[in-house]
């Protein structure tokens, strides 16, 4: 499947922005002590679709700006929305058909006393073998 090229894709496509994460774009986790605000990303569904001769795969992931500033992880949810939503990028051996954010969310965690602010979307994205 195109899992890691699609994550090469959404990570190089994050730390290009010029956001307010800056290059501080993860898969999975961000190493423990990273300046906020950063930015993960994780698959969440999806797969090959099996459905006609020709590969696609319909993958889900969700992307999110963590910071202890909400103002941050408002705008940096905001900038990846207005730069992948409808958008493009580049996933070595795959054609993208489509980027579309799917379930926005909003999260608060309280570590230690200090709140954690998580926005972001799920999004589906859509691949075809070029």
């Amino acid at each position: 499947m195109s899992q890691t090229a699609t994550e090469t894709g959404i990570y190089s496509k994050l730390a290009g922005l010029g956001a307010n994460f800056g290059t501080r774009v993860f898969a999975q986790l961000a190493p423990a002590g990273t300046a906020t605000p950063y930015c993960i990303f994780f698959h969440v569904a999806g797969g090959e679709k099996n459905d006609s001769p020709a590969r696609a795969v319909d993958l889900d992931y969700q992307i999110e700006v963590v910071s202890t500033v909400l103002s941050e992880a408002r705008a940096g949810a905001d900038t990846i929305k207005e730069a992948l939503h409808n958008g493009t990028m580049t996933v070595s051996g795959w054609g993208v058909m489509a980027i579309t954010a799917e379930t926005p969310f909003e999260r608060v965690d309280l570590v230690e006393g200090k709140q954690w602010w998580r926005r972001g979307d799920t999004y589906r994205i859509r691949l075809n073998k070029s």
